[in-house]
């Protein structure tokens, strides 16, 4: 493949070697449809695919999240009920889902199998061009909403999947302080209004305003198709072209993002909490600050430094200050990206309003403090030093490089930006490390916090009464809708019902199950990988296993106790010990110095409860599973650390162990709201399993009660 070379319709227009991944990236455009592409040639047999449009709300009616859900239920060239999971069934996928991002949708599929990437390919482009929901308005009444009524006697309710997904949603703190500090930021352009949807205008959106945002939007000329790993690129080029692309031509209209000019916006906005709930002390305070440009890459990071520094413990300066002064519970300091403007937060959790005045003039204090006095260099470094290994290691936990891959190059593609600056780093932390010992950090405060000319502030106030309220405000809208039915109306919306309910029960025929792609034994690779590595005993008792495996210089260490001999109730009081370790002091170091310790020789650091089934035997184990990673200069030092958070950590500080123990209900309580029923199903199967009786004790709700 060679620059301005042709090939199925995609001229190629850019190539540029990318060492730090070892990968060739081939930018790409289809000549007819102005399709844009690109594929980053690496040995990587997890081969990913995706498609992503651009997707701009100009409401809250959610149509794009609706849009997500519909195309993934039957298609033209796959007439079948749910394609998505039979995928999932039959498929050897490494990665198979579809997000709503602000102004994006993206559609990526992985797997190590050539046929069957091969499959989900075609599966993926038949669902986004050819949905059966543009046809079939059945599947827009289930996963968007509907009038439900059953006889002309009753009253209506609105039912959808996305309708109650996003009740869900807004129930949730954390979410709505997200969605209205956009919007406060941003309310001249796409993310001024709602990508997922809210519920109260989810139910204006008719069904052909959805199918002319289909129409508008999902065409290859508003396209950006991703492509990672090994494969046989001229024939996955051939299959998108030729079976797709190539029925189109550049019709499609450019959607545009316009930046957001500078403002400042303040809102006040009722959550809601349970009508039990002692509303004291659980409003939010979040203050936003748009701090430039998608493009810039260094000031992005250089926040990111100063978000850990500001808030990375709680011995961290803006952190500890509100939480001595009594004025929230617990703060989280972070940068939003991947959209067109990014911005920073600080939030203040479970606090008052009338505190407000006190805790800006607090933050705004010590932020002044710290331009004038100049940030802990040595913090700086240590902050730099671990994002910069995470950078180069390049580890996403079960994620597939390629999908993270694909996924940060739109983070600049879709505003025309250069994709590789999301995917490769070059020589920024050698720069940021350059700025260390200039007022570079403190600049950036300064500018762009202290004196910002584009910020928001959001207050959340609990009520008691906001979950009666809507549920009010929705059977009014209902009843003033449902008045102005004849009777001849409502027969057709029972009709409707009826209708759509003999299609949700209904089975797809033999012949539409055969339209979808199969694999069969003879597509299944022979034989087994096999990972060689040498096994002795450590003082004639501990078994130790040494995989030899290419890490690119980094050490990944994992340590198993056994726990075999605790009592179900211990586990509770283990799992909160082992949360405390790396947030408490040590014999050697304070925590701050301490942090700054794991972050210069450590990669990762997690200690938790891990039970593990025998599958030889069936029996079940269980260890407190000790894992890090650190370059292998580093090694000793890694040791030697470890062992000074094991051996030497301090419990006497009762109230950091008690705001520790207040910011861990915090997070359950927040996990519980978001999800609920992940909550209940580790409490039933708790019953049934031993393994989820210690998950139970040890992250569910008798933890929580345990903490509580």
């Amino acid at each position: 493949m060679e620059l301005n070379n042709v090939i199925h319709g995609f001229k190629i227009i850019k190539i540029d070697k990318l060492d730090e991944i070892n990968g060739i990236l081939y930018e790409m455009l289809h000549l007819k449809t102005n399709a844009k592409a690109l594929w980053l040639s690496r040995e990587d047999e997890n081969k990913t695919f995706g498609i992503a449009f651009k997707t701009t709300p100009t409401d809250d009616t959610g149509v794009f999240h609706i849009l997500e859900h519909c195309v993934l239920n039957g298609s033209k060239r796959y007439p079948v009920r749910e394609p998505f999971v039979d995928l999932l069934k039959g498929s050897l996928q490494t990665f198979l889902n579809a997000m709503t991002f602000p102004d994006k949708t993206v559609y990526p599929v992985s797997s190590r199998n050539n046929k069957d990437f091969i499959n989900l390919i075609r599966v993926y482009l038949d669902a986004v061009f050819n949905p059966l929901v543009i046809s079939n308005p059945n599947i827009f009444y289930q996963e968007g909403w509907h009038y439900e009524l059953n006889d002309i006697e009753e009253d209506p309710i609105y039912k959808g999947v996305v309708f109650n997904e996003m009740k869900g949603a807004f129930s949730s703190p954390d979410s709505v302080k997200s969605r209205a500090m956009m919007h406060a930021l941003f309310p001249d352009n796409c993310y001024g209004n709602e990508s997922g949807g809210d519920p109260e205008y989810i139910t204006d959106l008719t069904y052909e305003d959805f199918c002319n945002a289909h129409h508008k939007y999902y065409n290859p000329s508003n396209s950006y198709i991703f492509l990672d790993g090994d494969m046989d690129i001229e024939n996955i080029l051939a299959i998108i072209d030729d079976e797709y692309l190539n029925n189109y031509s550049n019709e499609g209209e450019e959607i545009i993002i316009n930046k957001q000019s500078p403002i400042v916006n303040e809102e006040v906005i009722d959550y809601e909490i349970s009508s039990e709930a002692d509303p004291k002390g659980k409003a939010h305070i979040s203050y936003g600050y748009v701090i430039g440009d998608y493009n810039e890459n260094d000031k992005i990071l250089a926040f990111s430094l100063i978000s850990s520094i500001l808030c990375g413990n709680n011995e961290s300066p803006i952190k500890k200050i509100i939480i001595e002064k009594g004025l929230g519970e617990d703060v989280y300091v972070g940068v939003h990206d991947g959209t067109l403007q990014p911005y920073f937060v600080i939030d203040i959790i479970n606090t008052d309003l009338n505190l407000e005045k006190e805790i800006r003039k607090t933050i705004d204090d010590e932020l002044n403090r710290l331009i004038k006095e100049g940030l802990n260099k040595e913090e700086l470094e240590s902050n730099l030093n671990q994002r910069e290994f995470k950078a180069k290691e390049k580890d996403f936990g079960g994620m597939p490089k390629g999908l993270v891959f694909g996924l940060s190059s739109l983070d600049t593609w879709i505003y025309g930006g250069d994709p590789i600056q999301s995917i490769c780093f070059g020589d920024l932390f050698d720069k940021l490390r350059e700025r260390i010992n200039t007022s570079y950090y403190e600049d950036l405060i300064q500018d762009y916090i202290i004196d910002s000319k584009h910020h928001a502030k959001i207050m959340l106030n609990p009520s008691n009464t906001l979950g009666e309220k809507k549920l009010e405000k929705e059977k009014n809208k209902l009843k003033d809708i449902s008045n102005k039915w004849n009777k001849e109306y409502k027969e057709e919306l029972v009709a409707m019902n009826k209708q759509l309910q003999a299609w949700q029960e209904s089975e797809d025929t033999p012949e539409q199950k055969a339209t979808l792609p199969k694999l069969h034994i003879e597509d299944l690779k022979k034989e087994v990988d096999k990972y060689e590595y040498d096994k002795c005993l450590h003082n004639g008792m501990n078994t130790v296993l040494k995989h030899n495996v290419d890490t690119n210089g980094i050490s990944y260490a994992n340590i198993y106790i056994s726990i075999d001999d605790l009592k179900l109730q211990d586990y509770s009081r283990l799992s909160l010990m082992l949360n405390l370790l790396a947030n408490l002091k040590t014999k050697k170091y304070n925590l701050l110095t301490l942090n700054r310790r794991m972050r210069s020789i450590l990669g990762d650091f997690s200690i938790d409860i891990t039970p593990i089934i025998d599958f030889k035997t069936r029996v079940q184990k269980t260890f407190v599973s000790l894992r890090w990673s650190s370059l292998y200069r580093n090694d000793i030092e890694a040791i030697n650390l470890i062992k000074e958070i094991i051996h030497n950590t301090d419990f006497s500080d009762k109230q950091a162990i008690r705001n520790l123990i207040k910011q861990n209900i915090i997070g359950s309580e927040q996990g519980f709201i978001n999800a609920g029923h992940a909550l209940a199903g580790l409490r039933v199967f708790s019953a049934s399993s031993n393994s989820a009786a210690i998950s139970e004790y040890t992250t569910g709700y008798e933890y929580y009660r345990y903490i509580k």
